[in-house]
């Protein structure tokens, strides 16, 4: 189809606000999202969402269909350019190659226009994307619309698993730690604590890390950045040890790759990394592997057979009692698997673990009989 280029003009710059029609799975899956990737209410913005999926995806989405194009025939060219096809017409070449780029046009194009209709909501697109959008050929085909080709976006960008959705929020953090993967370089990390106990967060944590791979948790929701870490002060210097770590993308609030200093990790040291991934699993590689034995009610037994999600692998069955599972697994796996069995598990051993399980449901029913988790933090101080 042949592109009216003044009418697309035109329309990107007629109005900043968009109407955007997305099916309602879309739409809950971008409010998730917003959820889990900004690290505070106050910082989550609708429009802001959308404007850094856009630019973040747009170059590498199927709904693209101009820039899969170009790819695809320069694919096929350079397919057709080999010793294999050097005694073949170039005619005949390139009716093959005129032939295949259509059809996988027609792909795409169905694809894109394949998304149900839902609720239509409106959001401003900034300066950025609107350039991007003037420069693009991709509103040729969906029929001049800037609505329709933000809506094959949109509606790709949530059909992807969640791990990808997360890489694509976070494109300039992975980027930089691919890159620093490929050059055996250290990165310069700052990160988001954790909540305290107390509700408050720390954001001035850093690190020089020697990153190994990024990998995925078993279900695919999260990535996480595998590799050593060596804490650094105001200054620069390590003041610690240099240690097997492991980061959720999302919470890093920013990575430096370190030009001059190098980050290789020798054969030896990824086969310990290794060892601790199968150990540990990859959530749970902070902190010591210890044993842990716990006692099952029934229903805590058909609990925890259908429970897999973060549940430790390594456990043997007492022969005295076969509600008394002992487990090897570190202490934070442990507590992030076992607590909401709620009675039906008891912490056996450790003694420390034991007491902390019973103090977290503790301070519960004191929740629930009227004493607010602040009031119970300010009458410990």
């Amino acid at each position: 189809m042949a592109i009216n280029y003044s009418f697309v003009i035109d329309e990107y710059c007629k109005e900043i606000k968009q109407h955007l029609n997305l099916s309602e799975n879309a739409w809950i899956i971008i409010d998730e999202d917003m959820k889990n990737f900004y690290e505070t209410e106050e910082q989550q913005s609708f429009s802001g969402f959308l404007n850094r999926i856009f630019k973040n995806f747009y170059q590498t989405a199927n709904a693209s269909i101009n820039n899969r194009l170009i790819e695809k025939i320069d694919e096929l060219e350079n397919l057709y350019s080999s010793d294999e096809f050097k005694n073949c017409d170039k005619k005949t070449i390139e009716m093959f190659i005129n032939k295949i780029a259509n059809v996988y046009v027609d792909e795409l194009n169905k694809k894109a226009h394949s998304y149900p209709k839902g609720e239509g909501k409106k959001f401003r697109i900034d300066k950025d994307s609107i350039e991007i959008l003037r420069e693009s050929l991709d509103a040729s085909y969906y029929e001049g619309s800037i609505g329709e080709y933000l809506k094959a976006i949109f509606e790709e960008y949530c059909s992807k698993p969640a791990y990808i959705r997360e890489q694509i929020f976070f494109l300039d953090i992975f980027e930089k730690i691919e890159k620093a993967i490929s050059r055996e370089r250290k990165l310069k990390i700052t990160q988001i604590n954790r909540t305290t106990v107390k509700g408050d967060k720390k954001y001035n944590q850093k690190f020089y890390f020697s990153p190994y791979k990024i990998i995925q948790n078993k279900v695919n929701t999260y990535n996480y950045l595998i590799g050593f870490s060596e804490e650094i002060n105001d200054k620069n210097s390590t003041v610690g040890e240099k240690q097997i770590s492991c980061l959720r993308l999302s919470r890093i609030a920013k990575a430096d790759i370190m030009i001059s200093m190098g980050a290789h990790i020798s054969q030896d040291h990824a086969k310990k990394i290794e060892n601790e991934i199968v150990e540990k699993s990859v959530e749970f590689m902070t902190g010591n592997i210890q044993d842990i034995i716990v006692k099952f009610t029934e229903k805590g037994l058909e609990t925890f057979r259908r429970q897999i999600y973060l549940r430790p692998q390594f456990y043997k069955i007492s022969e005295e009692d076969k509600h008394i599972y002992s487990f090897k697994c570190t202490e934070r796996q442990a507590y992030n698997y076992f607590w909401k069995f709620g009675w039906d598990v008891e912490i056996i051993e450790p003694q420390y673990l034991h007491d902390k399980f019973k103090e977290h449901y503790e301070n519960a029913v004191k929740v629930y009989n009227g004493i607010s988790k602040e009031e119970q933090i300010a009458s410990k101080q």
